[in-house]
């Protein structure tokens, strides 16, 4: 009798372990995400990928890129229309084609609210709120700051700027700085066309390029007033220009770039003595701020059939415990929490407080407007700088093209 109690117990653990060996090592279903990215070799892709998978096991990544590396925009909708991808890395459908949706990812952040860093609570406060929306989230973030050369301003006795100053201050520290005699330059914006000068001085001053029916607004008297200044400043050498043969960082004064060119000069034990970084300069009547950008975002098709997982991915890659993973392996990028920034000695702190807001053009309404309106700038621009047109007419040209364009939309 025993012996018969022994065996139907042995059978009771035999299925019960048999039950949960067959639940223990249940496999996911392996799901497979086509990711489109007009340039899969950029800086830290293949990381994140790696990062990806290797949190994910069911889950494969297959990059989608175009044949060609110069494909033109309608090449690259005809390819995402007719591949379907799930998620989308760095690049925005929206602003080429009406014909795809992107998934409000609102959600994910609002999932944890007390999970977010300050940084991604400005960004889903301000930056990233478009009617209701988040499409794109990245954990990585950059923001336009200025290099201040405090060797050239202390040739010429000119005051640093406090941890706060105008767009008028900005100017008036350029001015002083300037020395024709040794071709030295108030400022500049590197690697940036005239238009791209204009726009981001008009930007600093709370203007927009067009309005919200896409129409061109540089007929504003105070797009005129901003246009003048900027010109005044190229009739007098106080902008450089970038394409100049001496383009090097001890010719200019203020340097008008990205945050993350602060990963060049980390191992420069002297580099927080030569320069000075500082947040954008501003109107104080429209109170903005240096605003937050976001670096290679992410954002998913609505008509992918794997929403959930491709969620799940982005949700991952936006949380904190993703951080020390990304800093190990993008440590030339701003990560959305800051303990994990790593640049050495030369602090950054004073750039991530009290962030505001910024102007915000969707291009994709209006983008062939601006495309001509833009050439015709830089066109401008070039014709001052020669003597070809004089000063004084160079604005009243653009503001005509400007209302040509307009009578055409």
């Amino acid at each position: 009798m025993q012996s018969l109690r022994f065996i139907a117990l042995m059978l009771i653990v035999s299925i019960m372990a048999s039950g949960c060996s067959q639940i223990s090592f249940k496999k996911e279903k392996e799901v497979e995400l086509k990711i489109f990215t007009r340039y899969a070799s950029g800086y830290g892709y293949n990381e994140l990928i790696q990062l990806v998978e290797a949190r994910f096991p069911n889950i494969k990544l297959n990059t989608l890129v175009p044949k060609e590396p110069n494909a033109s925009d309608e090449d690259i909708v005809d390819l995402i229309l007719a591949e379907k991808p799930d998620l989308y890395y760095s690049y925005d459908p929206a602003n080429y084609t009406d014909e795809i949706d992107l998934i409000d990812l609102s959600p994910i952040m609002i999932k944890d609210q007390n999970q977010l860093s300050d940084i991604q609570q400005t960004l889903y406060n301000q930056a990233l709120v478009d009617n209701g929306k988040i499409t794109q989230l990245s954990p990585t973030f950059s923001m336009p700051v200025v290099y201040i050369n405090r060797s050239m301003l202390q040739d010429k006795n000119v005051a640093e700027p406090g941890p706060t100053w105008t767009w008028d201050e900005f100017r008036e520290i350029a001015l002083q700085a300037t020395d024709a005699s040794l071709r030295r330059y108030g400022y500049e914006l590197k690697y940036y066309n005239w238009f791209t000068i204009l726009e981001w001085a008009g930007k600093v001053n709370g203007l927009s390029v067009a309005d919200d029916n896409g129409r061109l607004i540089l007929d504003q008297p105070e797009w005129e007033a901003v246009a003048m200044q900027i010109a005044e400043d190229n009739v007098n050498s106080v902008i450089r220009q970038t394409h100049m043969s001496e383009d090097n960082g001890e010719t200019v004064a203020l340097k008008v770039s990205m945050l993350n060119d602060i990963f060049q000069e980390i191992g420069d034990a002297q580099y927080a003595d030569k320069w000075l970084i500082a947040p954008m300069p501003y109107l104080p009547s429209n109170g903005m701020t240096t605003p937050y950008f976001l670096l290679d975002p992410f954002a998913i098709d609505s008509r992918s059939e794997h929403v959930n997982e491709a969620s799940q991915v982005i949700e991952y890659l936006m949380s904190k415990d993703a951080a020390p993973d990304l800093a190990a392996k993008l440590p030339q990028s701003f990560l959305m929490f800051p303990e994990y920034n790593n640049t050495g000695e030369i602090s950054i702190d004073h750039l991530l407080t009290s962030q505001g807001t910024w102007v915000r053009d969707d291009y994709s309404r209006y983008w062939e407007s601006v495309g001509q309106i833009s050439r015709l700038i830089d066109d401008e621009f070039k014709s001052l700088t020669s003597g070809n047109v004089s000063i004084n007419n160079f604005w009243a040209n653009i503001v005509r093209a400007a209302e040509q364009i307009n009578a055409e939309l």
